[in-house]
């Protein structure tokens, strides 16, 4: 019987638009693992270029690979610095319990929206965005 022959599979190797970026990226942070996201930016990092990535952060190349290697624990600042040299940016949305609205969407009683007044000039469409790409 003849050896089955594998390859290591590279995620990096696919992520060759700004929208593949963001949506690696997006899928990462809805895990919630802080361990699975540090290494979904070290791949996306790693797809547009890690030289070039330390380049515009102004950090080392070998200190960014440290800092997103796995057991990597790379400062907040780092993080948000690298995510904009890949063009990303991170943005806050409602998370939703299963079978309620979001906090703050709703009165209880009446159904009133108790949102701040700030928000409801905004669609709602707008909020939801977690991830975007740069333009």
């Amino acid at each position: 019987m003849a050896k089955l022959k594998t390859m290591p599979f590279d995620p990096a190797e696919y992520l060759t638009t700004p929208r593949a970026l963001a949506i690696y990226m997006s899928e990462a942070l809805e895990t919630g693992d802080p361990a699975y996201i540090m290494h979904a930016l070290g791949v996306v990092a790693r797809a547009k270029g890690m030289a070039d990535i330390a380049r515009q952060t102004g950090l080392g190349r070998e200190s960014l690979y440290k800092a997103l290697r796995e057991g990597g624990n790379p400062e907040f600042g780092t993080v948000i610095r690298v995510m904009r040299a890949l063009g990303l940016s991170m943005a806050a949305k409602p998370r939703s319990q299963e079978g309620r609205p979001p906090r703050g969407t709703a009165s209880r009683r009446t159904g009133a929206s108790v949102e701040p007044k700030a928000l409801r000039r905004v669609p709602s469409s707008t909020r939801k965005v977690a991830i975007s790409a740069a333009r």
